[in-house]
């Protein structure tokens, strides 16, 4: 079973300036919760899913790659597994 969590910050209602672009952060190996607030500190969205949704969740891979530059606001899909099992292919 996949769950999928969402998080998200933006420049709040009526913004309308560009958007500035940011480097996708390496959260390989971390915590979800972690991996998420590096990623939202940065004004970019992230999908999580989680193919065992019980206990600490890791990151196990990251879309696009972590180094990437990508427009501010962009989504950054991540797959993440309990501690000790294979995570998402």
């Amino acid at each position: 079973m996949d769950i999928t969590l969402s998080a998200s910050i933006n420049g709040g209602p009526g913004w309308s300036g560009p958007r500035p672009r940011s480097v996708v952060p390496n959260v390989n190996g971390l915590d979800v919760n972690k991996a998420l607030g590096e990623i939202t500190t940065l004004g970019l969205f992230a999908s999580v899913t989680a193919t065992t949704p019980t206990g600490s969740l890791t990151v196990t891979s990251e879309t696009p790659p972590a180094g990437t530059s990508v427009a501010g606001g962009s989504t950054i899909q991540l797959h993440a597994g309990s501690v000790g099992s294979k995570g998402c292919p």
